[in-house]
């Protein structure tokens, strides 16, 4: 999803609280002070329980294979418990 998809889908509802999934369940507030753009490397795990992308200041350039995608994206942090 692009960044003016979300825009047009969230504009629909403007007045409503944008939340995300919780670590393990239930439902997280953004923490919009962090929302920012990050650089990934696409496609890097394939486990359930892990995205499947890495940012990459922690995983390093030197870590990937050479033909690993790499973009910026939109990083859209949930609200973590001990940061309330």
């Amino acid at each position: 999803m692009k960044a003016r998809d979300l825009a047009a889908l969230l504009m629909t509802q403007p007045d409503l609280e944008v939340c995300v999934d919780g670590y393990e369940g239930g439902i997280s507030s953004v923490q919009s002070e962090k929302i920012g753009t990050v650089m990934i490397a696409r496609n890097v795990y394939n486990r359930w329980y892990y995205g499947e992308h890495e940012a990459l200041t922690a995983t390093g350039p030197s870590q990937l294979a050479p033909d690993t995608p790499v973009e910026m994206v939109w990083l859209i942090p949930r609200r973590s418990r001990d940061t309330e």
